[in-house]
């Protein structure tokens, strides 16, 4: 919801005011990419922040942060594991004393979240990796050849703040590069998570928290009317009587206590006029149950694997392998094939990774 306005009507019985307040419209397409004049690199939204728009849902919308960090875990498994060739390397990849497993675990979180990942890949003079950072995706653009990277902590707010890198290539070791991975699913420049055709959802299930929490602290804010019977006032004495109010009669503390009008005569008393809710209360708890399936349709999850239990699943043994085993056919592995992918391209080395599967019983996990 966005600004407060007021009109007049004219009537023949005098003038009448009436307050409401303008919705929004929510626009879920794909994020603008283009080149603007004056700009080297192209925009990730016609803002240029659009990944920070999905990693600010990812912080807001509990399913979808469940599903997420749920799936991050369950694809770097009961371990990882590294070739005998970077057996060496793994230990410690940077001065920032992060293992191979830090920043492949960074990764594996943004490309299922972002739908891509980065990293920062630094040679030494015998033209081998000597040092590897994870980047966080959000502070990275892309050349319009893709030949470069670009990387600031402020798009949006400055388009001058920012470092230039070549983007990684294997054939052309310059001292520091940058991978940008952008995944499968795009056909851009930029990643677009698995789940972007449930953002409506997915604001949908922040909204519904928002509601239930206004009405929480809000007691009045949805049910009453108070009709102020002696004339319009000024647009002072309005915002002066709506914080009064609001003040004295609204929130849990408030709840059931009675409200005194005090007025010059019986004519000019004010009135208090209750709205029939509709249920709403009823209808959300509706729309919500429908939000969070198409949030996790959107990743072909099923809530017991998140240890989320619902009216018609329980949370048994066999309920739990079934349901893991499927996920882990259509979502897990293939990530975890991904990742091994892109770091064999990375290190020029097959099979440069493996994890070790998850299971319920870790015991018998190698």
């Amino acid at each position: 919801m966005k600004n407060k306005k007021n009109t007049q009507n004219m009537t023949k019985r005098g003038k009448v005011s009436f307050s409401y307040i303008a919705s929004h419209d929510i626009d879920h397409r794909l994020p603008v990419e283009r080149v603007y004049a004056g700009d080297d690199f192209v925009r990730w939204g016609s803002t240029n922040r659009h990944p920070e728009r999905l990693y600010e849902k990812f912080t807001l919308c509990p399913t979808l942060n469940t599903i997420i960090t749920g799936t991050s875990d369950y694809v770097m498994g009961n371990g990882m594991r590294v070739n005998d060739v970077l057996a060496g390397f793994a230990g410690q990849v940077n001065v920032k004393r992060d293992d191979l497993r830090d920043i492949v675990s960074r990764c594996v979180l943004d490309l299922i979240l972002f739908g891509g990942f980065t990293v920062q890949v630094i040679y030494n003079l015998a033209g081998e990796i000597a040092e590897l950072y994870y980047v966080d995706i959000r502070n990275c653009r892309l050349s319009e050849d893709e030949s470069h990277v670009y990387f600031s902590k402020k798009w949006g707010s400055s388009l001058s703040d920012y470092e230039k890198y070549p983007a990684f290539d294997p054939e052309n070791k310059v001292p520091t590069q940058i991978l940008f991975y952008k995944g499968s699913n795009t056909r851009g420049f930029y990643p677009v998570p698995a789940y972007y055709a449930a953002m409506t959802a997915i604001e949908t299930e922040i909204e519904i928290q928002k509601f239930h929490y206004n009405s929480i602290i809000n007691n009045f804010a949805c049910n009453v009317i108070v009709n102020i019977n002696n004339g319009i006032p000024s647009d002072e004495e309005k915002e002066e009587f709506e914080k009064d109010f609001t003040d004295k009669y609204t929130g849990t503390d408030n709840t059931g206590r009675a409200l005194f009008s005090y007025n010059e005569n019986k004519e000019q008393a004010a009135t208090i006029e209750r709205i029939n809710d509709d249920n709403f209360d009823k209808k959300y708890e509706a729309l919500a149950k429908t939000t969070r399936q198409n949030i996790y349709a959107s990743f072909r999850a099923i809530p017991a694997i998140f240890g989320i239990m619902t009216e018609t699943t329980g949370f048994s043994e066999q309920e739990f392998t079934e349901a893991f085993n499927l996920y882990n056919r259509t979502v897990i592995y293939p990530r975890q094939q991904e990742m091994i992918r892109v770091f064999d391209y990375l290190f020029s080395v097959e099979n440069s990774l493996s994890f070790v599967p998850f299971s319920l019983n870790t015991e018998n996990d190698g």
